[in-house]
């Protein structure tokens, strides 16, 4: 800006401390301009974002279900022809439920280490408190239909709660209701 008789003139440091007044206020406005901006895409950011946490979350269900499906599956891969066969005392007619003894035999996958294969090998366990948590996972979730009826009772159409209540009371030596 060339000088005039009437400028009065302006030292450089004043136009300096303008000039960076000025451009604070730009930066400012500019960055009230981009929050006006923001604030009136607000409504319908909102919902598109609830949109995509929705469909995110029914993804991560499908998603672990999915593995958890996986999962079971090996673990069940490993075990088939699972049986249970019901003893009681000699000589008692209608004994009850903890007189009884639930014998379960059933095959698993191991490794022969003479054949150097996977082969299918017969198991059991005295009853059903002495299976290890992959078996009762097999009896409870893929075999649920050869529980016996006595201990279903426990807890009628929920085969693992029926199961875990049978094994509480044997293991407390009383049936629980």
């Amino acid at each position: 800006m060339p000088k005039t008789k009437n400028t009065p003139a302006i030292s450089t440091n004043d136009l300096a401390d303008r000039i960076t007044s000025i451009s604070t206020d730009l930066h400012a406005a500019k960055a009230d301009i981009a929050l006006l901006q923001r604030l009136k895409d607000a409504e319908i950011n909102a919902k598109r974002l609830a949109r995509e946490l929705k469909d995110t979350q029914q993804d991560l269900a499908t998603a672990l279900a999915n593995e958890h499906d996986a999962k079971q599956k090996a673990a069940f891969a490993n075990i088939r022809k699972m049986a249970i066969t019901p003893s009681a005392p000699v000589g008692d007619a209608n004994p009850g439920l903890l007189k009884m003894t639930f014998a379960v035999t059933y095959e698993t996958l191991s490794y022969d280490y003479s054949t150097r294969q996977n082969v299918w090998k017969a198991a059991s366990a005295f009853g059903i408190n002495y299976l290890q948590a992959a078996e009762l996972a097999y009896l409870t979730e893929a075999k649920p239909e050869i529980i016996p009826q006595r201990i279903m009772d426990l807890a009628p159409g929920k085969p693992a709660e029926a199961v875990s209540r049978y094994i509480q009371a044997v293991s407390r030596g009383y049936l629980a209701s």
